[in-house]
């Protein structure tokens, strides 16, 4: 690599990480215009000293690895690499990297072994991208909170997480996300989070709690129904789905 990226130092994990870079077959891990054995090239463009050329090996990336809503197996072995960049707060096009994750996460696999493939490259990387709902970039912060809401196996960690960040996050989307992504995991204290959060200062937050309340099958109180439609008389209505994107 032409750096090490700044997340990395000079650690052991960064010689694990540059090695497991450089190790890795890219032939055979085909992405939307290819064989892939390219795709080794732009991430260490993506990973390099030039940010003009980061940047834009970044947006290729994102062509490449996500298609029309697509994923392919390069996109799976990408993925480890694409948290590390993530996880660089110097990286340029973190909001595209972001993007990327989170498009790839969600992606349509053409092959049940690329979906497993992604699903754990998603499982193991959840932990390591909770400091981002703190991030100063909005939408890593956004990207990263709607894929920490998604099932994982770290169900209590990422409902603490998300819990803990929700409440003193000052974007109402986002917020909202985070609400949302609360509700999505089937934990222990899930309930009494949700009512409180139905006083939350966003109104966004408080149409998700209610959305998660309805979609976990918890009882709809009185309480509930004055908390929606105060927010409904004094917010601004938000247009579509209370969590972008779904």
């Amino acid at each position: 690599m032409a750096r090490q990226c700044a997340h990395l130092g000079g650690t052991e994990a960064t010689t694990r990480a540059r090695i497991a870079l450089h190790n890795t077959d890219w032939t055979g891990a085909e992405h939307a215009y290819g064989d892939g054995a390219d795709t080794l090239k732009w991430l260490r463009d993506a990973c390099g000293e030039d940010p003009d050329r980061a940047e834009r090996a970044v947006h290729v990336l994102h062509n490449c690895l996500v298609h029309q809503g697509s994923v392919y197996a390069g996109s799976a072995k990408a993925y480890p690499f694409l948290v590390d960049l993530l996880l660089d707060p110097t990286a340029p096009g973190r909001a595209t990297l972001a993007d990327l994750l989170l498009d790839i996460t969600l992606g349509i696999a053409e092959t049940e072994a690329v979906h497993h493939e992604v699903r754990a490259a998603h499982a193991r990387a959840t932990p390591r991208l909770l400091p981002l709902l703190t991030d100063p970039v909005r939408e890593v912060r956004h990207r990263v909170a709607y894929m920490t809401g998604l099932r994982t196996g770290h169900e209590e960690l990422a409902v603490r997480a998300l819990g803990e960040r929700a409440l003193s996050e000052p974007d109402p989307l986002i917020a909202a996300v985070m609400t949302g992504g609360v509700a999505r995991h089937d934990v222990a204290g899930r309930a009494a989070w949700l009512s409180g959060a139905l006083a939350s200062r966003h109104t966004p937050a408080v149409r998700a709690a209610a959305w998660g309340i309805t979609q976990a099958g918890l009882p709809w109180t009185t309480e509930v129904t004055t908390a929606v439609t105060e927010a409904w008389e004094h917010g601004d209505v938000l247009n579509g789905d209370v969590i972008e994107g779904e």
